[in-house]
């Protein structure tokens, strides 16, 4: 129970547009997409697995701490370790460069697009890496990012305890820094319209969490207030101005268990919240992905030796509920979704009562149905934490969670 807590505050901690099913441009370790949709290429059902290894990380006991990231359009990708180094493979699987940063500190998320990446690292380092593994600047917040990180093309989005930085992405310059009082949740960005999300918890059992709106010249627009909520997933934008997230809601009678809810907002950026619909789900919400056709929840619940986990699928157009799944496992990580179908890891706890410690599934987005259930054998320790990262639409990286190995899904 104590692992599975902490995996779940993890992923609450370190939980990001581009055409439709279109790999992005810029991309992120920690959310893939930069609107928080968690949308990926048309990649198909996956039916198989191999592992990609290097000898040399076997032997410096080398344990990744990011899943791996591709670099825009390319099949390369790199990954981040918990020693502080960002390891950079070809698009043929070899190790090409292996990267040293100034600071030791596990490297927590990379941010990449076609030519570079930014590496963000436990004790508040950012550094950013050419394609070819040379250091461009390195710059120390002192520190640790609260949850996911943005890169917008032109600045890098941190958010901290207390304060939001602005980095100039070209030089590492801090070109605005925001504060608040309340904790970071997660952040997204809008693309159409120059936007940042930002949603902040209070982290307790009352209070009003809230979302703020951010230009990108650093000036809050707007700030909106949830009495009684605790955000507890990634906010994620939809089409137009909508806005989806996972809630805690209000704290009932002595002893009864708060509520959970996915609610879809229109109107935050105006500060003008209207509420289109909340739907009530037996799980906390940690993830919400979204297609042009659905918006999906998902997540689990432990509570007195009893176990909630499950997926429930929305429709965009009229918010009715479409389908939903319940499994006897925890669902941990995130799920992602393209435009037919959705895919996400099951890890079980026991392997005596398994043939595979891990088992990928890709569902029928718009039924529900299982698509493929494939079973990686080798994955004797199981996944790290994350999402699933998508090599464009060539299938999938996920790491080890205790070994230097990297597995890639195929359909």
């Amino acid at each position: 129970m104590k692992a599975i807590t902490f995996i779940l505050l993890s992923l609450l901690i370190f939980s990001g547009c581009s055409r439709e099913d279109e790999a992005p441009l810029r991309s992120s370790s920690s959310g893939y997409d930069l609107a928080g949709k968690h949308l990926v290429p048309a990649i198909g059902k996956i039916v198989s697995a191999e592992k990609i290894t290097n000898n040399a990380l076997l032997i410096d006991r080398v344990v990744f701490s990011t899943n791996p990231i591709t670099f825009g359009d390319d099949r390369a990708f790199a990954v981040g370790s918990r020693g502080g180094e960002v390891l950079i493979y070809s698009s043929e699987d070899s190790l090409r460069h292996r990267v040293s940063l100034q600071s030791h500190s596990p490297v927590v998320e990379i941010l990449s697009d076609s030519t570079q990446l930014f590496a963000i690292q436990l004790d508040g380092s950012v550094s950013a890496i050419s394609k070819s593994g040379k250091q461009l600047w390195q710059k120390s917040l002192g520190m640790m990012p609260s949850c996911n990180s943005l890169f917008t093309g032109e600045k890098i989005i941190i958010a901290r305890d207390s304060s939001l930085v602005m980095i100039n992405a070209a030089n590492g310059n801090i070109e605005n820094t925001i504060f608040y009082t309340l904790s970071p949740r997660s952040l997204a960005y809008d693309e159409n319209v120059k936007k940042i999300f930002l949603a902040l918890s209070w982290n307790t059992n009352d209070g009003a969490d809230s979302i703020l709106t951010i230009n990108e010249s650093g000036k809050i627009e707007s700030r909106v207030g949830f009495p009684g909520f605790r955000i507890t997933s990634n906010i994620t934008i939809l089409d137009g101005t909508k806005i989806a997230f996972g809630y805690l809601g209000e704290t009932g009678q002595s002893g009864s268990v708060r509520k959970t809810f996915l609610a879809i907002y229109d109107g935050i950026a105006t500060g003008k919240p209207h509420l289109l619909t909340k739907q009530k789900v037996p799980y906390i919400v940690t993830s919400v992905a979204a297609n042009r056709d659905v918006v999906v929840s998902s997540g689990f619940r432990q509570r007195e030796g009893e176990l909630s986990s499950g997926i429930d699928a929305f429709a965009l157009s009229d918010f009715t509920p479409r389908w939903q799944r319940r499994f006897t496992e925890p669902l941990v990580n995130p799920v992602v979704i393209s435009r037919s179908l959705l895919y996400f890891v099951l890890t079980f706890q026991t392997q005596a009562q398994t043939p595979t410690s891990a088992i990928f599934y890709s569902l029928n987005a718009n039924s529900g149905k299982t698509e493929r259930e494939l079973g990686v054998s080798d994955a004797r320790n199981g996944f790290a934490p994350g999402m699933p990262m998508a090599r464009t639409d060539h299938g999938f990286l996920l790491c080890d969670r205790d070994a230097p190995i990297i597995y890639f899904l195929k359909p």
